[in-house]
């Protein structure tokens, strides 16, 4: 169940700056972290590996995910940030709206995403 209390799945996506789908990976229910997710995606091991990150040389994610040599993500905020950091933290999230404005053309285009109804996820092929 996610927080608008329906069953829903993760998507582990990642969109170049031109908003061009570099990898996609689906089929975990929402209530699995997003690290538990990459661990388990192809993506993880094709990136830990050298053979996915020829293109892009880095992948920016949000806190959920842990920071790998290839994975930047922003720091903790745990109330003491200094102003360097913060501004780090801003740009990192200004980059990622990338991927939302991505997801919001892909929803856009094909409406019948924006309501998937699951019902037994274990289903899904």
């Amino acid at each position: 169940m996610n927080r608008k209390h329906f069953p829903s799945m993760q998507l582990q996506i990642v969109v170049d700056h031109d908003m061009l789908i570099r990898d996609i990976y689906t089929g975990w229910p929402r209530s699995t972290h997003d690290a538990r997710v990459l661990r388990n995606s192809n993506l993880l091991t094709n990136a830990n590996t050298g053979n996915y990150l020829d293109a892009i040389k880095y992948i920016i994610a949000d806190s959920a995910y842990p920071l790998k040599m290839w994975l930047i993500t922003p720091f903790k905020d745990k109330g003491r940030l200094n102003a360097q950091q913060r501004r780090f933290d801003k740009v990192l999230s200004s980059a990622r709206q990338v991927v939302e404005r991505s997801i919001g053309l892909l929803k856009k285009r094909f409406r019948r995403l924006t309501k998937v109804t699951i019902h037994h996820p274990e289903e899904i092929v």
